[in-house]
């Protein structure tokens, strides 16, 4: 079994609980909300992007220690890995992204104007946006430290080689 199927099964685990989690939040602001009169608010949506942005926000920590575990784990990293990587997590985010969309639409229905929906949506893409970008330029800086951890030390081993020959020469 490949690091990255035990990185994504991990995933996979956790990301069930982000959904969960993003679930009962929302209903929890929703209840609280409604007793103190404010569910037909802006505080409503405001709340609801917060918490979407928080998920959007765990789900990176999430990739960033499961895929950060597979570069310090891996003897080498290819190309095809990086890209198998990011399409992982574009994937993870399309799907928190796709829920958190579901829960703005009911949220701008609750909240009795439901055309702010398309007026929210542009800053939950924006949200969800800068947290994959922050994971995809995670996944290329690790590549390049790995890669680069791995042409010193050939260098370093080649050079003590080519020392020892001249020394015994």
């Amino acid at each position: 079994m490949s690091l990255v199927k035990v990185a994504t099964g991990k995933v996979e685990v956790e990301l069930v609980r982000i959904h969960a989690e993003l679930d009962s939040q929302v209903e929890e602001m929703y209840r609280a909300n409604a007793s103190k009169g404010k569910l037909k608010s802006g505080e409503t949506m405001q709340k609801t992007l917060d918490i979407c942005d928080t998920a959007f926000q765990r789900l990176r920590n999430l990739l960033n220690a499961h895929f950060s575990w597979i570069f310090n784990e891996s003897v080498i990293v290819t190309q095809t890995d990086v890209d198998l990587l990011k399409e992982i997590a574009r994937t993870k985010f399309k799907e928190i992204y796709e829920k958190a969309a579901q829960i703005l639409r009911r949220s701008a229905e609750l909240s009795g104007k439901p055309d702010i929906y398309g007026f929210c949506l542009p800053k939950l893409t924006a949200s969800m946006k800068n947290s994959e970008d922050q994971m995809i330029l995670f996944i290329d800086g690790e590549a390049l430290v790995k890669r680069n951890r791995g042409a010193r030390r050939f260098f370093n081993i080649a050079f003590g080689w080519i020392s020892k020959l001249f020394k015994y020469s």
